[in-house]
């Protein structure tokens, strides 16, 4: 039996590619890996939230914008804020970690140059920061 979690619209929506571009912003993004975490492992999550993210890109013709470390940060740090509140519903994690809605907050860890690199992009790179 699939998890409720899997098949709530959002992600159904998201894993068909066909999200409307405009209004999925970073909060919809977050939104998405919730439900995965809240079903999977973090890797088994982080796989298949990359997959499809990759493939939506792809279907809206904006592939450069996949960001491979950027992506494994905002699911890294939102499955650690899950850890320390569990049970919470995506909207009260929200509340609780305020953080995870900081567009700004991998600068902590990454230099913006760092961050722009074609290696950052294409692939996971550690932190040089903290």
């Amino acid at each position: 039996m699939r998890s409720p979690f899997l098949q709530h619209p959002v992600v159904q929506r998201f894993e068909a590619a066909e999200v409307d571009a405009a209004t999925f912003d970073h909060r919809a993004h977050l939104e998405v890996a919730w439900h995965y975490l809240s079903s999977l492992t973090l890797e088994a999550a982080l796989a298949r939230y990359v997959c499809h993210l990759q493939a939506l890109v792809a279907k809206l013709g904006a592939a450069q914008k996949f960001h491979r470390t950027l992506t494994w940060f905002w699911m890294t740090m939102l499955d650690q804020a899950m850890q320390q509140s569990v049970g919470l519903a995506f909207d009260a994690l929200l509340l609780q970690h305020p953080h995870l809605l900081d567009r700004d907050l991998p600068l902590r860890w990454y230099s913006s140059a760092q961050l722009s690199s074609q290696r950052a992009r294409q692939g996971f790179v550690l932190p040089e920061r903290m």
